[in-house]
């Protein structure tokens, strides 16, 4: 997963990526502070079956196929203080 923060320069919309979270658990947890209040964002969600076949260790650098990739976007959000 990654989480792009939004920003409107001018008229144009501006995606910075501002972290990015992998692992071979169904949930991630980002770490503290990493999303500010005030600022706006999207999440990236990806799920890779197959490919990764030693995932389970925590290699996720060697990559075999076949594999098959899913990717969704969340919906914008802004975060407040608490």
């Amino acid at each position: 997963m990654t989480v792009d923060e939004l920003v409107v320069v001018g008229t144009t919309p501006v995606r910075t990526p501002i972290i990015g979270v992998q692992g071979s658990e169904p949930t991630l947890t980002l770490p503290p502070r990493v999303l500010k209040a005030g600022h706006t964002y999207v999440v990236v969600a990806a799920c890779i079956a197959g490919g990764f076949v030693d995932a389970a260790t925590g290699d996720f650098q060697t990559v075999t196929l076949p594999i098959t990739i899913g990717q969704a976007d969340s919906g914008v959000f802004t975060v407040v203080a608490p």
